[in-house]
């Protein structure tokens, strides 16, 4: 989690916004036997700056062989 953490920190700062609130939510199994923790992330900025947010962390889940994780 920490590692998540600074990445979203990471991508914030490269999008001018602010992160507002990260909230985890109960582990959940996926179906090849590994696990995840969904979070929500609220952020503040304009909305250039959110969109801008948002591609980033698109193209890291991209990078990861497209597997919904940053």
């Amino acid at each position: 989690m920490p590692g998540i953490l600074f990445e979203l920190s990471r991508l914030a700062r490269r999008s001018s916004v602010s992160i507002a609130a990260i909230q985890p939510s109960p582990r959940v199994a996926m179906t090849d036997g590994s696990s995840a923790v969904p979070l929500r992330v609220s952020v503040e900025g304009t909305w250039p700056q959110v969109a801008a947010f948002l591609k980033l962390v698109d193209h890291q889940v991209r990078d990861t062989g497209g597997s919904r994780s940053i």
